[in-house]
């Protein structure tokens, strides 16, 4: 089903013309989207020398320039095909959600990593990830 909203809307797509969705998207919806709150708490585990990750079932067109956008370590996200400069439409892998969040989490750190970490979920498909972590906290 995802895969064919995301034809339906995105296949075909150069990286310019994402990247221009993305000023807009950037300008107008996230303000929209992300809570002032939930900003400053990133800006605390920043400032503590956590490491932050943005881990979400959103694609990574654009999850990946918020990145260098908030300064983050990294984004764990559903990886959208390209072929030949354009979007196919298409998931590469599996869709990060529920499961395949906490797999992949599992893939990048180790148990004692998770030690002591924090991690904010929105949605039930957070809970196995919520799991792994010693904070766990529904926003």
């Amino acid at each position: 089903m995802e895969e064919a909203f995301l034809a339906a809307f995105l296949e075909g797509a150069r990286k310019k013309d994402i990247e221009r969705l993305n000023i807009r998207f950037f300008r107008f919806i996230l303000p929209l989207i992300v809570k002032e709150e939930m900003l400053k708490k990133v800006r605390l585990h920043q400032q503590n020398g956590d490491q932050v990750y943005i881990v979400s079932a959103s694609p990574d067109i654009y999850l990946e320039p918020l990145v260098s956008q908030w300064k983050l370590d990294g984004v764990i996200c559903t990886v959208l095909e390209w072929k030949d400069g354009y979007l196919t439409g298409k998931i590469m892998g599996r869709n990060c959600q529920g499961e395949e969040k906490a797999r992949r989490i599992q893939a990048l750190f180790n148990e004692s990593e998770l030690k002591g970490s924090f991690a904010y979920g929105n949605s039930d498909g957070d809970q196995q990830l919520l799991e792994l972590v010693t904070f766990a906290f529904k926003i």
